[in-house]
């Protein structure tokens, strides 16, 4: 079977480490979870939340992925999907706007060497919603990489 054609549950069965873990929302820290398999912001997020401290809904597409074209949409499209549930919140949702960030983490710190995405999902069509949810018009819609 070649790469291509394997099926979401064959690599899952054999690493499910490297796909996508959820994190908070009583969802467990897998035995075989460590920062090189996660990075260290994840593997500190899921920590904190297998302790049992608040935490918010996130998912994490594991470190095994790096290097690697980019993953097949099914696999966080389901974590996605789950995030969405547990939050109350749509992507893309005009009036309950998700917004997501997208930190890389390695198990090695790189100061300056990796970005960071913030308000993934904030457009002219789902501000009003941020707006609205969040009582604040403050400064939203101003992207912000770091």
């Amino acid at each position: 079977m070649s790469p291509q054609s394997e099926s979401h549950r064959d690599v899952e069965e054999r690493d499910p480490l490297r796909l996508v873990l959820s994190i908070g929302a009583g969802a467990t820290l897998p035995e075989e979870a460590s920062p090189t398999s996660l990075g260290f912001k994840a593997w500190n997020l899921a920590r904190m939340a297998a302790m049992g401290l608040p935490v918010p809904p996130a998912f994490v597409i594991g470190t095994g992925w790096c290097g690697r074209e980019a993953p097949d949409p099914c696999l966080w499209q389901q974590a996605l999907q789950r995030l969405e549930r547990e939050s109350g919140l749509g992507f893309g949702d005009a009036r309950r706007p998700l917004l997501l960030s997208v930190r890389s983490g390695a198990p090695v710190s790189m100061p300056g060497m990796m970005d960071t995405l913030l308000d993934i999902g904030l457009t002219e069509a789902t501000l009003p919603g941020l707006v609205r949810l969040t009582g604040n018009p403050g400064s939203p819609g101003t992207p912000t990489v770091v």
